[in-house]
């Protein structure tokens, strides 16, 4: 039987996230990573093919957290809706600047064409797991 994963792919997204959070956008290394998991760089390419395909994970990430502080400001029903949407907005750019930063914030040549790259990734990370989640299925039924 294989070792059991001691790291997760949702354990380095999260570090990376607030490595980015706490240092920068440019913090993130495989190395800056590694250390603060406190293992060495194979987990993380293990999990990412590539340091693209983490950066858009973190990326993805870090919208869904703005995606959802909008989404709170929203329901919240204190502002009508336009208004809301500004004030979280500006509410996360005072929270979380790295993390606002790393969303708005960058070189726009640089953001031409994230959704399309995002999304690839994304669908690559898809099938990744559904092809480890196959392999670790027929690996389990299979007679010891």
């Amino acid at each position: 039987m294989p070792p059991k994963v001691k790291i997760t792919r949702d354990d380095i997204l999260d570090a990376a996230v607030e490595l980015v959070r706490e240092r920068g956008a440019e913090a993130l290394t495989t190395r800056s990573l590694a250390a603060r998991l406190n293992c060495s760089t194979q987990p993380i390419f293990s999990n990412f093919p590539n340091m693209d395909a983490l950066n858009a994970a973190v990326f993805g990430k870090v919208y869904e957290r703005y995606a959802e502080s909008l989404l709170a400001s929203l329901r919240s029903e204190k502002y009508p809706s336009y208004k809301a949407s500004g004030m979280a907005y500006i509410k996360f750019a005072v929270e979380e600047p790295r993390l606002f930063r790393l969303l708005f914030m960058r070189e726009r040549q640089k953001r031409r064409g994230e959704g399309r790259r995002y999304r690839r990734e994304r669908d690559a990370d898809r099938y990744h797991h559904e092809e480890h989640r196959s392999e670790q299925r027929v690996g389990a039924s299979a007679p010891s």
